[in-house]
């Protein structure tokens, strides 16, 4: 029987922990040689610096591989916002080769696929769903909001503090900010909060990433995944993309995978979203009502 192995190649999984992969020599002659024996390849779009381009570069070129794009228009290149220099020339043309020597594209979400489509990209694109794992409601006497990703200026978090100052919980709350800050906002975001204080409320942050099991804890005992983050946004790559319409977002996997409710901004054009409001008054009227 042929073997055949999928690696998530430059992305942050399991298989660089089977690999022994360590992020201070990213391309060590064992982590080379290891990713070598795979037969194909699942490239995750993000992070890819310089470097991380090349090196994809010459996998494409040597396997068979399927891309999954969360960035929509870096890879299309278009809407780009930033000075135009020879390092975004070079990162720019890499990604037009890896594109263009790529087998198949899959994406997250119907929108994406048809964003996709209508750009005319001349590749079989292939919409892959989240799962969809279905949980009880817990029986205890409390409720757990999340919060995940990563704390920093690109989100909005004026709605925690508004919604914690307005609510009267009526039953043991707890709030997981289920990310490290990454910037200086991000610090500051969590020294506020954790000088809130709220009867029969319990806010939890961590200043180091989680551990899987961590993580799995958390989120399995999650009863809604809270988001609010603005419509555009300005990558690191300095194209601007759209959520919901070029961009997907990691809490509908969450939600998803852990079958939890979502509590997130109308204007986000997604099928995973149960619990939609308009503005900050809405969603405070919206947990109010979900607290008690």
């Amino acid at each position: 029987m042929e073997k055949i192995l999928v690696g998530e190649i430059l992305n942050h999984s399991s298989l660089y922990e089977n690999l022994q992969f360590n992020s201070k020599k990213k391309y060590s002659v064992k982590f080379i040689r290891n990713i070598l024996f795979l037969d194909c390849y699942l490239y995750i779009d993000e992070p890819f610096k310089l470097k991380d381009l090349i090196f994809v570069l010459i996998l494409v070129l040597l396997k068979k591989n399927a891309l999954i794009i969360h960035n929509c228009n870096k890879w299309l290149n278009i809407k780009y916002s930033g000075k135009k220099n020879y390092y975004y020339y070079i990162k720019s043309t890499l990604r037009k080769i890896i594109l263009n020597y790529t087998n198949e594209i899959i994406v997250v979400s119907p929108s994406l696929k048809d964003y996709l489509k209508e750009s005319k990209l001349n590749k079989k694109i292939i919409y892959v769903p989240f799962s969809n794992k279905k949980k009880e409601r817990n029986s205890r006497n409390s409720i757990v909001y999340t919060i995940p990703g990563t704390i920093s200026i690109k989100k909005k978090y004026d709605f925690i503090f508004d919604f914690i100052k307005n609510t009267n919980f009526k039953v043991k709350t707890k709030l997981y900010l289920l990310g490290i800050p990454v910037d200086d906002f991000g610090k500051s975001i969590i020294s506020d909060v954790e000088k809130i204080k709220n009867k029969n409320l319990i806010i939890y942050t961590f200043k180091k990433r989680l551990t899987d099991a961590e993580f799995n804890s958390v989120m399995s005992n999650t009863d809604y995944i809270i988001s609010d983050f603005n419509k555009k946004i300005l990558t690191d790559d300095n194209y601007i993309e759209e959520y919901g319409l070029t961009k997907e977002t990691g809490f509908c996997w969450l939600a998803k995978e852990y079958g939890c409710s979502v509590i997130g901004p109308k204007f986000y054009n997604s099928q995973h979203i149960g619990v939609k409001y308009l503005n900050l008054n809405e969603l405070n009227t919206i947990l109010n009502i979900h607290s008690f």
